[in-house]
Formats: C-alpha cells, structure tokens, sequence
C-alpha cells in the first residue's frame, strides 16, 4: 500500500488542471516492496488553435487537430532501494539503487453524442 497525496489547482478563467502527487513508503513502514518515493507534476489544459500539440496530433494516425479536446504536460521521478538499505556492501541478490525521470505528453479526444460519450487518450512518455 502506498500514500500518496495529490494537490489540484483548476483555474476558473480557462479549462487548465495542475495537479501535484507525491508518494513516499514512510507512511506505510517499508511494505511497499522496493518501491520508496517519487513524485509527479501535470498541466492539462485546452490547446490553442495554433499549439505546436495540434500539429503533432495530425501526424499521429487516427488523430488530427480538429479533433483534439484538451492536452497535458506531465514529468516526474521514481526511486527504488533494496531491501536491506542499511548494507553497505554490494547486493547482489537484491534490486541495486536506481531512480526514474520520466516526462510526457497526453492528447486527449472527447465526443458527446446521444446518451453517450466517446474519448480518446493517446500518452507518449
């Protein structure tokens, strides 16, 4: 199990989402496999006519500009440990060190019709 708390800031004068998720196995003692924190930062928002997002989104296939409802920014890290973090030697039995920075893209695709909704996600890390 994992805590992890997320701050959201919509802004009334335009359709933007930030949003703010931070996860840390302080909160659950360690059980969390080896899994030990990260964090991550998005920005949806609508896109303007003249977004350089509309033009990448006409060359992906089955999308196009015309199309495209909101899109978001998204960037990050992730760090894992082993499970003895007190060793000092190598273990080579065990998951090393590592960390993951990660950024990506969203394009997302929203239909309304009668009685239903049709949307389309497309993320690229």
């Amino acid at each position: 199990m994992m805590f992890a708390s997320t701050l959201l800031i919509a802004s009334s004068a335009s359709a933007e989402i930030f949003s703010l998720k931070m996860e840390n196995d302080i909160f659950t003692g360690g059980r969390d496999g080896h899994y030990t924190n990260g964090i991550e930062g998005s920005w949806s928002f609508e896109p303007a006519q003249d977004h350089w997002i509309r033009g990448m989104a006409d060359v992906v296939p089955y999308w196009s500009a015309s199309d495209l409802t909101y899109a978001a920014y998204r960037f990050g890290h992730q760090m894992y440990t082993p499970e003895e973090i007190e060793q000092v030697q190598l273990q080579e039995d065990d998951r090393p060190y590592a960390g993951l920075l990660f950024a990506g893209v969203t394009l997302f695709s929203a239909e309304q019709g009668d009685g239903r909704r049709i949307t389309d996600t497309l993320t690229l890390d």
